[in-house]
């Protein structure tokens, strides 16, 4: 059976297809202030263990299809995922 895919940090895209992933989104929002990178038009999501961006919508179906548990108290919160969500 191939591995599953799932989220494995949080990350956030632009619109010129910059791409930056850190533990939070709040990481990733620093590091982007850091490259003058502009908040609007931005996509907040996660790479996940094959290398790709997902949304948050398509995060939670990842986690799961995966059968991954959420690490937040209380569990998930709706249908998007959190980063707490992950660890």
């Amino acid at each position: 059976m191939p591995d599953l895919e799932f989220p494995a940090c949080a990350a956030i895209r632009y619109l010129n297809g910059v791409i930056i992933a850190g533990k939070r989104h709040g990481d990733c929002l620093r590091s982007a202030m850091l490259c003058d990178l502009d908040k609007i038009g931005s996509t907040q999501g996660f790479m996940t263990t094959f290398g790709r961006f997902v949304n948050r919508e398509d995060a939670k179906l990842l986690m799961d299809r995966a059968g991954r548990e959420s690490a937040a108290e209380g569990g998930y919160r709706g249908d998007i995922l959190f980063s707490e969500d992950l660890y």
